[in-house]
């Protein structure tokens, strides 16, 4: 498919379109074929729908193509052939073992499927959320770093810690990207709370550390659900453009770093669950108001 792109006399721009649109279903097919096994909601009619994009998707190249190319790239048995091994692939999620299973060399294509679908989303279909960038860039570093651990070039102290963990934050990764297509409900929130489960973040005795290389220089959104953590200490760079901050069921923190306050893009601070944080919050709302003169900073609490 990919060679057709480079033939003359062709309808390059329809080819190209048509041939980057199934390679995106391809791996969005393959990907959770692999994730089977979690009981993914209304898999078999996602899966029927997706197999009958695929094969729309080859007739409209088909049709693109002339006959001496069909020819050449024996493109008549494509389809047929494609098809047959699309069912064989749906057909063996019923044999799909679960994450803790999974070899090196399933879960390297399972990284690569993720960080395609993820590159995508970020680049094509959500450009301007910054959350999917973040998420683009943690499953190619995922990718990255699996690949250099299958090669050996990871020392062995390290891959006994990190490797384990790679399943599971696969597995998390993918079960986001599907419910995100039936569940569009508070997004960015789930994303956010994702983000802040397959992100390694050193904490130690229940504290979040922020130093001035932990900068998230783009983030709009933050949202925490339900951590664990007792005290949070924030660099006076680590967020420059947050707008919205949210917290829900964080019952052991014991307050909302102050230094949120001196964020002037900061909009609004929701959170729920967290009765102990009222104090912390309302005297950053008061230092805001302080500080710009205005009522700028919204506060509420669920």
């Amino acid at each position: 498919m990919g060679r057709l792109k480079n033939e003359e006399d062709q309808n390059v721009v329809n080819v190209a379109d048509h041939t980057e649109g199934l390679k995106f279903v391809l791996a969005f097919i393959c990907t959770f074929v692999q994730l089977s096994y979690s009981d993914l909601e209304q898999f078999e009619n996602t899966m029927s729908a997706s197999r009958q994009v695929v094969e729309n998707l080859l007739r409209q190249i088909l049709n693109d193509v002339d006959n001496n190319v069909q020819c050449k790239y024996n493109i008549h048995h494509v389809l047929p052939s494609l098809m047959d091994n699309i069912n064989d692939c749906i057909s063996s999620c019923h044999r799909s073992k679960p994450s803790a299973t999974i070899t090196d060399e399933q879960l390297n294509f399972l990284l690569l499927n993720l960080h395609y679908i993820s590159t995508i989303l970020a680049e094509q279909v959500f450009p301007l959320v910054t959350q999917y960038e973040i998420l683009q860039n943690v499953c190619g570093n995922m990718t990255d770093f699996h690949g250099l651990v299958v090669n050996g070039y990871v020392e062995q102290d390290i891959v006994k810690y990190v490797l384990p963990q790679f399943p599971l934050m696969a597995e998390r990764v993918g079960l986001f990207l599907w419910d995100d297509r039936f569940k569009r409900d508070s997004r960015l929130f789930k994303l956010a709370n994702l983000l802040l489960k397959i992100i390694p973040i050193e904490l130690e005795g229940g504290e979040w550390n922020m130093g001035e290389e932990d900068t998230f220089e783009n983030l709009k959104y933050l949202g925490l659900c339900e951590v664990t953590l007792a005290k949070w200490k924030v660099g006076e760079e680590s967020f420059p453009t947050l707008e919205k901050l949210q917290m829900w069921g964080c019952r052991m923190l014991e307050e909302i770093p102050p230094s949120f306050g001196d964020i002037c893009s900061l909009k609004i601070i929701q959170f729920a669950e967290s009765p102990q944080l009222d104090d912390s919050t309302l005297k950053i709302k008061q230092y805001a108001e302080h500080m710009t003169g205005g009522d700028e900073l919204k506060v509420e609490i669920f």
